[in-house]
């Protein structure tokens, strides 16, 4: 799968990486480019919506990623549907 990223949004993911780095912010690898940055974010967004009780999940709700329904206040513990 191939994602575009507006230029605008690039050029912050790109500040925020350098921040990390700038400040030894930590030592997640997930922090050292915008290819990991983008996965590590999107993995978020996918485990708040597989597991309800999660933190991620209120960044998910936030988005307005959750519909309202029995499937999504089950956990699940793989991705994709079951």
């Amino acid at each position: 799968m191939k994602i575009e990223i507006d230029s605008e949004v690039l050029k912050e993911l790109e500040y925020i990486i350098e921040l990390h780095k700038k400040y030894n912010a930590d030592a997640y690898e997930e922090k050292t480019d915008v290819t990991l940055l983008v996965n590590y974010i999107l993995r978020g967004v996918a485990d708040g919506h597989r597991r309800p009780g999660s933190w991620e999940r209120e960044i998910v709700n936030k988005l307005g990623l959750t519909v309202e329904c029995e499937e999504t206040n089950e956990y699940r513990q793989s991705y994709g549907a079951n």
